[in-house]
């Protein structure tokens, strides 16, 4: 069970969603910690540092790429266009960015919000660019599957640093470690639905689907 943080045990486990609320309870409880009601951004309390915890170990793990927060255009790449100062603007929620299809020869980074070429040493691109995109997800908007590894592992690292009990440790250790098989296995089943649903299923069934980014 977890808390809705009105007082109320609500379902909860590799079924269910949770809010970032929720999320944060879970991590208090793991380390013996009372419920709040409320979020705390940024504030000192125990809530808002669980929450800035969960917040890092979100973004670690989503850019890892999974199948929910990667786009490559069916494996083609997303048309970026240069605007009319030849720059390329990214998005700030751009957790990793590698060129693919026509542009896979390219070699580019993010600078400045900015699109580089970093074999010519230019933020200026002629053409569009082809990429796979690696997005940070608002955590309410994961997967439950994703939402439990995050947790899992947010709560193990909170712990560390405010109690340091081993035999809570051991058990979170292997929270975290089942949350990550079943994570990647729902992810990999995802995919592979999704695949067989596209209208060009034919040419490539049979070929595993690389939902991570290249590095």
């Amino acid at each position: 069970m977890t808390w809705d943080g009105t007082g109320t045990p609500i379902p909860s486990g590799p079924g269910y969603s949770r809010t970032k609320l929720q999320a944060i309870n879970e991590v208090l409880e793991a380390s013996g910690r009372r419920h709040v009601n409320a979020l705390d951004t940024g504030g000192s309390s125990e809530a808002g540092q669980a929450e800035r915890v969960l917040d890092r170990i979100s973004a670690q793990i989503q850019a890892k790429g999974w199948y929910e927060n990667t786009e490559d255009g069916g494996g083609t790449g997303i048309e970026m266009v240069p605007d009319g100062s030849k720059h390329i603007t990214v998005d700030a929620d751009v957790l990793f960015i590698d060129t693919v299809g026509l542009s896979v020869v390219k070699n580019v980074a993010v600078r400045n919000g900015r699109l580089y070429d970093l074999d010519n040493q230019t933020d200026e691109f002629d053409d569009s660019v082809y990429v796979k995109i690696v997005r940070e997800l608002d955590f309410a908007d994961l997967t439950m599957g994703i939402q439990r590894l995050i947790i899992a592992r947010a709560a193990q690292i909170f712990q560390r640093r405010r109690t340091e009990q081993v035999s809570r440790d051991l058990f979170l250790r292997d929270e975290m470690i089942a949350a990550e098989r079943d994570a990647g296995q729902s992810d990999q089943e995802t995919a592979d639905r999704n695949v067989l649903q596209t209208a060009h299923a034919a040419s490539i069934l049979g070929t595993p689907y690389d939902v991570h980014p290249r590095r």
